[in-house]
């Protein structure tokens, strides 16, 4: 009886491949945890604020609207449209930074929720600047961007804040509106200490972008389309 013995057996990776399934399953989980935020905020009774006013809102929607773009196939392909992913996923990341390091720790209680505050902002305090950041943050690493100097690049994210601020100040100044940050107001702070932490968002921001471009470019290193073992 002749016959061979079966050689080991071929393992084909496809690595772009699986990113993109990693990507497709984080743009559903974003999508359900800021729809979910969002509608917290919209239905608690703790803050008056008119809940569009906040960046972090503002910044959770166009999050959603680019994810679902992306998960239902309709993302347009073009650098403009790469650029709004980039400046939402800072958006994001930055609200729940400046939250942690400044506006919690200024609260009344200090902290991340206040004595008075319901079950609903609770919930989407926790979901905005608890959870959501770091999905986001993973799926920019995965998901595909176009190769550009990370540095340049991420001076394109800040049209997304500093939009944000010219909007708000011009709502403002018509008494439409108040901006509901009280370290960006300069009735509260001064010109000075105002143009200063305006100065400082800014830096924070490509400094972010620069981290999240460099971080994609690491994990889209080339590497072998397929291995064998």
């Amino acid at each position: 009886m002749s016959g061979s013995e079966p050689g080991p057996s071929t393992e084909i990776r496809h690595p772009g491949r699986s990113r993109s399934r990693t990507s497709s399953r984080l743009q559903g989980l974003i999508v359900a945890i800021l729809i979910a935020a969002v509608v917290c905020q919209l239905v608690q009774q703790t803050d008056p604020m008119f809940p569009f006013l906040y960046f972090t809102i503002d910044s959770a929607v166009l999050e959603v609207v680019v994810m679902t773009c992306r998960l239902v196939g309709r993302a347009p392909d073009s650098l403009w449209f790469a650029r709004a992913r980039g400046a939402a996923a800072v958006g994001v990341i930055l609200s729940a930074l400046m939250f942690a390091a400044v506006i919690a720790p200024n609260s009344p209680s200090g902290g991340w929720f206040n004595a008075h505050d319901d079950l609903w902002v609770r919930t989407a305090t926790v979901l905005f600047h608890g959870v959501a950041p770091f999905p986001v943050a993973a799926e920019f690493l995965v998901g595909s961007y176009p190769t550009r100097p990370p540095l340049k690049e991420a001076t394109t994210f800040t049209w997304w804040p500093l939009g944000y601020l010219v909007t708000i100040a011009g709502l403002s100044s018509v008494g439409l509106a108040t901006m509901p940050y009280v370290f960006l107001q300069p009735s509260h702070n001064g010109a000075g200490p105002t143009s200063a932490a305006v100065m400082g968002l800014w830096v924070i921001v490509i400094m972010l972008g620069s981290a999240l471009l460099a971080g994609h470019r690491l994990v889209h290193r080339k590497t072998p389309a397929a291995s064998t073992q």
